[in-house]
């Protein structure tokens, strides 16, 4: 339910979606309940959430340097996110600041 909060208020905030145009911006389902496969897609997800972002909390998000696949932030919910959706642009240009710096950018 929070994420779908968050992208509700925070991902159609226009300072987002100017920095979003800078990602590749992917969703990983660990709630599915559809389809055949649906709890086995769920666990996997789930797993792969826990190894990128450290934990299970929904939402998680992460950001990660390109080439390398290295984790470079990851972070969960907050309140602020959705009564103030630009801190989480501030969020995502922090972790694309250090991508370029580690790029030589």
């Amino acid at each position: 339910m929070l994420c779908r909060q968050v992208e509700k208020a925070a991902f159609h905030h226009p300072k987002v979606r100017e920095i979003f145009q800078n990602f590749v911006v992917a969703k990983l389902y660990v709630d599915e309940k559809n389809g055949p496969d649906a709890a086995a897609i769920a666990k996997r997800n789930q797993e792969l959430e826990i190894e990128l972002a450290g934990s299970a909390q929904q939402p998680a998000y992460v950001i990660m340097e390109p080439q390398s696949g290295r984790v470079i932030s990851t972070w969960g919910f907050e309140q602020q996110f959705i009564s103030d959706p630009p801190t989480f642009g501030e969020r995502l240009e922090q972790g694309l600041a250090t991508v370029r710096v580690l790029q030589g950018n």
